[in-house]
């Protein structure tokens, strides 16, 4: 792109945008003759996808800013009114957490919507990611948006959006959003400060708050269904500087808990993530802190929440080890499978338990199938991603089968019916604060009620990572090799898949029974090769299946600069298959990520 093709984005850009600080940002660049970096930040415009958007706050067509915002509601708002006719009475959804511009990036959308005359159920501060979608399905609005790049670093911002069903937007919805924004890209006669003064604007948290407490206890909790004594029982908890600390507060109040006890370093709002630069749950170190305060006061389980609340952890001190588990996200969804079964089945005596079903995605634990076909229940498996499992649960909902529960590994899960279809850490950590109590009351801990369910379903372990890699010409080199990779080897498989994996420490080899690619819609174990899940050219996802029983699934994230691997063996020795397993995963990415050739870093910590 050549000078004069970038002065044309630039004149654009400053005639659009009326926020004086991103205007000064593109004017000092192209004062500075800094060509590279606009056409960087101008020459192309930040992807909406299912997940919305999610990207770094700052000046240009490439991140979040006010401009975007605004481009952007105005587009869902052109698509809502042209689908959704009564939208003028049913309104819309608009929530935000504690990041920086969060509450700005709210009004500024709400401002678009009442411009058009829709009004707007707009919480009056900040709120969890699941108070967004329940309001949608409380008030029956036609969508929701939700300001937020839940465990993001500090200088990302978000923007997701939710459906008239509740459940976050899947395809073509989000094509046809993208192409109404483009449709709708000159500003609207409408200011931030209109939602001051308009009779559009709804509280949302009077309308949410004490609702969502109460149902999620209604449905949820032991106490509440079936009369259970809950014996006091203190939990330390850390909200990764989000906004969770006052709502699982409430809500281990409503559940008759023991009140939390918070990491105070962590537990206030704070855009800056002093103590937690990357606040996801899920990285190593971030329970630190909550473990350090576990342990000056003798509690034996932490929880956390990521900053949005939508997703939940928790890690339990054993006392004979003398050291801390974080339980994976998989371990955590066994829980509470096994939890919400027994549930059902003490509220549904003799009950015909084929009409429940647990719904998780494709890169998430086998071990449910197991557990449903020894049980009964219906299981599902779907794309990554809560959109997918939330729309699934959905579909079970409209065919007369209660879904008790959905999940993703990455610590994501929704429980009971009739709450949400999304995420939802508030409700897990209330459910797993109830269990904790009754379980330690018993003399039992956590760590022994899911080795009881192993021992009665059999030992399932994984081993789930990821590498970073911020080139995305690099990840498409390495899985146009792993595509290529059997080529010529291994009897000149037509497939071009690699067919054995070698660990080169140890000799042993690993026959892979079937490859199964969601990029370009192949699945070697259907008789016309074609995946039963839907595919997608924009994202890689592939999935090798082991003659030992073995699964591993490579994948890009959708959100994040990783290449994600998860894999899984079932046995009847856990030690033996922790062992062959983590043999397994070193010699699939070593032959196919090839870390050290293509630059890819590890975890931090």
């Amino acid at each position: 792109m050549d000078s004069a093709a970038v002065k044309l984005l630039v004149d654009e850009w400053l005639s659009f945008d009326t926020d004086p600080e991103t205007r000064t940002e593109i004017q000092k660049l192209w004062d500075a003759g800094d060509v590279n970096e606009l056409q960087k930040i101008l020459g192309h415009r930040i992807a909406f996808g299912t997940a919305g958007l999610r990207g770094p706050m700052r000046a240009g067509y490439a991140c979040m800013n006010n401009l975007i915002v605004k481009q952007t509601s105005q587009g869902i708002c052109a698509y809502i009114l042209k689908v959704f006719p009564d939208v003028k009475e049913k309104g819309v959804v608009i929530g935000f957490d504690a990041r920086y511009h969060s509450h700005t990036f709210a009004r500024i959308a709400a401002s678009v919507f009442i411009h058009k005359k829709i009004p707007v159920y707009l919480f009056p501060s900040i709120c969890a990611t699941p108070h967004v979608p329940f309001t949608v399905r409380k008030q029956d609005a036609c969508a929701g948006i939700m300001v937020t790049a839940s465990h993001n670093p500090k200088q990302d911002n978000g923007y997701k959006v939710y459906w008239r069903n509740s459940a976050q937007i899947i395809p073509p919805i989000d094509a046809n959003i993208h192409e109404s924004i483009l449709q709708n890209l000159k500003p609207w006669e409408c200011q931030e400060n209109d939602v001051d003064s308009s009779p559009l604007i709804i509280d949302a948290g009077k309308i949410c708050w004490d609702d969502y407490r109460e149902k999620i206890v209604a449905v949820l909790s032991k106490k509440r269904r079936f009369g259970t004594s809950i014996p006091p029982f203190p939990i330390v908890y850390t909200a990764m500087h989000g906004v969770g600390y006052r709502f699982v507060k409430e809500a281990f109040s409503a559940f008759g808990l023991s009140d939390l006890i918070p990491v105070e370093e962590q537990v206030e709002p704070d855009p800056e993530f002093p103590t937690a630069p990357f606040p996801n749950p899920e990285e190593k170190g971030t329970l630190n802190l909550a473990m350090k305060k576990a342990d000056k006061i003798g509690i034996p389980i932490i929880a956390a929440t990521d900053p949005d609340s939508d997703r939940f952890t928790f890690a339990e001190y054993n006392k004979e080890k003398k050291q801390w588990r974080q339980f994976t996200g998989d371990e955590i969804g066994t829980i509470f499978a096994y939890r919400q079964l027994t549930d059902w089945k003490e509220e549904h005596p003799g009950g015909d338990v084929s009409k429940i079903a647990i719904v998780n995605s494709a890169v998430s634990s086998q071990f449910i199938n197991v557990m449903g076909a020894a049980e009964g229940f219906q299981t599902a498996q779907t794309l990554t991603g809560f959109k997918w499992i939330g729309n699934k649960m959905l579909d079970y909902e409209a065919s007369g089968v209660q879904a008790v529960m959905g999940y993703e590994e990455a610590i994501g899960y929704c429980l009971g019916s009739g709450i949400i279809v999304d995420k939802d850490g508030i409700s897990a950590a209330s459910v797993l604060g109830e269990l904790a109590a009754i379980l330690y009351s018993q003399n039992k801990t956590l760590e022994k009620y899911l080795n009881d369910i192993y021992a009665r379903y059999g030992t399932t372990v994984s081993n789930n990572s990821y590498l970073y890699c911020y080139s995305p010409p690099t990840i498409t080199k390495i899985f146009d090799r792993i595509r290529a990779s059997g080529k010529g080897k291994d009897g000149g498989q037509p497939d071009t898949y690699i067919r054995f994996f070698t660990n080169t420490a140890t000799g042993e080899k690993w026959e892979v029974k079937h490859v199964r690619d969601l990029h370009t819609g192949y699945d070697s174990s259907t008789s016309d090769k074609r995946a039963l899940l839907p595919s997608s050219s924009s994202s890689e996802m592939l999935t090798y299946y082991f003659t030992n029983g073995a699964v591993l699934t490579i994948r890009t994230s959708g959100t994040e600069p990783k290449v994600k691997y998860y894999s899984e063996l079932t046995g009847k020795d856990g030690a033996e298959c922790r062992r062959e397993l983590q043999a397994l995963v070193k010699a699939v990415v070593e032959e196919c990520l090839q870390p050290e050739i293509n630059g890819l870093k590890p975890p931090l910590g």
